[in-house]
């Protein structure tokens, strides 16, 4: 369901974070309520419908749409049902902290300069990092501040000209700004 997720995001040109937001809503129902083959997947695509709705994606990702997608296995019906017990499970508590939020924030403490093309690199296979997360679960219990700095540290260690003094200075940075 992730694969097919971040196909539907890139299909509809949503940004890919809304994925990590759907799967946070999934995570968190489905560790309160069991779910069959099919409400399983029901539940993901209404996680990721809700996510884009509540994130401002395009208005292309439609209810219909995502019915229309499911090939006749789930109608408009199914999906706003499924999202009101989404709701009520969650108790509205909709706007998780992912980790693209926390590269987003940490990034900026790395010690190579802001503007270039090498700053430019590691935040992007961070959030490539951040995405792949996803696909495990068993990231999803992993506080998400500590899936960020991992996907930064994997990405400063994987560019030659970052060395291993700039990498501990970042961990210490953070360590004492965030404790």
């Amino acid at each position: 369901m992730c694969e097919w997720s971040y196909r539907v995001s890139d299909h509809f040109q949503t940004g890919r974070e809304i994925v990590a937001v759907s799967f946070s809503y999934l995570d968190r129902f489905v560790d309160k309520c069991s779910c069959n083959r099919s409400a399983f997947k029901l539940a993901a695509m209404t996680t990721l419908y809700m996510a884009n709705k509540i994130y401002g994606g395009p208005h292309t990702l439609t209810i219909g749409a995502l019915a229309e997608l499911s090939r006749g296995e789930f109608e408009i019906s199914h999906i706003s049902e499924m999202e009101v017990v989404i709701l009520q499970t969650l108790a509205w508590r909709l706007h998780p902290p992912i980790a693209q939020c926390f590269i987003d924030a940490f990034h900026k403490y790395i010690c190579i300069p802001a503007d270039g093309s090498m700053s430019i690199a590691v935040y992007r296979r961070a959030i490539f990092f951040a995405e792949l997360a996803l696909y495990d679960y068993t990231f999803a219990s992993k506080d998400r501040s500590l899936i960020a700095i991992a996907s930064l540290m994997n990405a400063m260690e994987g560019t030659d000209n970052i060395t291993i003094d700039q990498q501990n200075n970042f961990l210490d940075v953070i360590s004492v700004a965030f404790d």
